[in-house]
């Protein structure tokens, strides 16, 4: 049982999108801690930071 290295399957690299902050750049929003709404996507129900990972 041999297997032909010319008919594996080629995969494509993966390429990992960089991640964009949306308060820095020419068209940012100002931040402000007492808005919530603006806020309120990078905190959790109970008022903790998310980590970057999950809101990045």
């Amino acid at each position: 049982m041999s297997v032909d290295i010319a008919q594996l399957p080629v995969r494509r690299p993966f390429f990992r999108r960089r991640k964009s902050c949306p308060f820095s750049g020419p068209n940012a929003q100002k931040i402000d801690y007492k808005d919530p709404k603006l806020l309120q996507r990078y905190m959790s129900e109970r008022g903790k930071i998310v980590p970057s990972r999950i809101t990045a």
